[in-house]
Formats: C-alpha cells, structure tokens, sequence
C-alpha cells in the first residue's frame, strides 16, 4: 500500500513495516495494538532514536498509541484516518464468521479479482501482489487485527502530552464517523493540524498517491 511513497519520498530513509498478520510477518500472530507499536519503538530506539511516523488506517492507530505512551521517539507524526470512535461498521468488521466467507471468497480468482479492483490500485503489481497476499491468508489473519483494530474505538490516554507536530488526515468521501474521529482527535491536540483530501475515499494513499506523497514531502521538511 505504501509504494507510491516509497518511490516518491527518495531523499528520505524509509522504513515500511509489515505488520504482525501482514505481508513477510504473516506467520506472527497479531495480538494487540500496544504490542505492534512496541515493537516499533524498538526498532527506532535502536537505529535513528526518532523518526518521523507515518500510519493509515489500522496503522494510525499503531501511530496514536506510540505519541501517547513514547512520544519521545516522534519527531512528528501523520495519523491518516484513524477510526477513535464507536462505529457499527466496525462492529460488523469484527466477526469470525464473515472472516471465514472472506477468505473463502478471495481464494476464488475471479472473486478476487473483482476485490482488487475495488481497492483501486494504480499499479498492476500493486493488484498481483495483493493477489498474491490474499492467497495464502487465514480467516484468523484478519481476526486478530481486525479484533485489536475493533477493541481500541476511543482517543488513547496521553494524547494531551504529545508536543511533536502532528498531520490528521482524512478523506472527504469517507464516512461521518471518520471526520468526526479527526475532530475528536484535535481536541486532544489542539496543535495538531488537519487535511481533508478532496474528492477522497478510505484508499488516498495510492489512489490520491500524487497529492499524498507531495503533503508528506513539505510535511517532513529537509531529509
């Protein structure tokens, strides 16, 4: 998902993370939020020492919860769409059942084929690798992030400390519950500033990548 800024942000160090239940780390089974942004600290606190974060969605969340419990590590952060409020999609989300039919679903080319383009990459081996993704995943590959992602629908604690510079962003085509997340997440910090992607739904990362790419570029200054 993040290919379009990889090739974009050249001057900067980039590192992607594949998340427990994702990608190379699909073997490691995903167990809590708090986990995930550990290990990421870890990881900074061992190379750079800071670094600026950058999340989407189930990642922005990882995002949050590292500004509220080691905002030390931040220089600043971009939390894109993270979802901080009770929603019923997200209730139905969270539901082993349907996981079950998912992947079922998506083990059928044709079927998934069809999701694929739902997503709107812009890239073919951006689809091919989904493709690839979705076919060897488990239903409990999407159960556990899914059940972490679903579990935590409320601003973490601390938020009112973080003192790093901090981009919320949304689309303004994502639903109501989103944009009123952002609002929610101002209140904790009022320093933060906001952007609403025109014309935007849920996938801007690749799908608005040129404007994405280019707000992160004057975001994070000088590499």
């Amino acid at each position: 998902m993040w290919k379009k800024q990889v090739e974009s942000l050249v001057d900067w160090r980039r590192v992607v993370v594949d998340l427990a239940d994702h990608g190379a780390d699909r073997a490691t089974p995903f167990t809590t939020l708090e986990a995930e942004a550990d290990a990421i600290v870890a990881h900074i606190r061992t190379t750079t020492g800071k670094a600026h974060l950058v999340g989407h969605s189930l990642g922005a969340k990882i995002v949050l919860d590292i500004l509220a419990r080691s905002p030390e590590v931040a220089m600043s952060a971009v939390v894109s769409s993270a979802l901080v409020r009770p929603s019923l999609v997200a209730r139905m989300m969270d539901n082993h059942t349907l996981n079950v039919l998912s992947v079922w679903m998506l083990r059928t080319p044709w079927l998934a084929r069809l999701q694929a383009q739902q997503f709107s990459f812009p890239d073919a081996d951006m689809t091919e690798n989904f493709l690839a993704d979705v076919g060897v995943m488990s239903a409990e590959n999407l159960d556990r992030p899914v059940a972490a992602f679903c579990g935590k629908l409320s601003p973490p604690a601390g938020l009112e400390q973080v003192r790093c510079p901090v981009l919320l962003t949304v689309g303004e085509k994502e639903l109501g519950v989103m944009q009123d997340s952002v609002q929610d997440l101002r209140k904790r910090m009022p320093h933060a500033e906001t952007w609403t992607i025109p014309g935007a739904q849920h996938n801007y990362p690749w799908t608005h990548a040129d404007a994405y790419s280019s707000r992160l570029k004057q975001w994070l200054g000088p590499s």
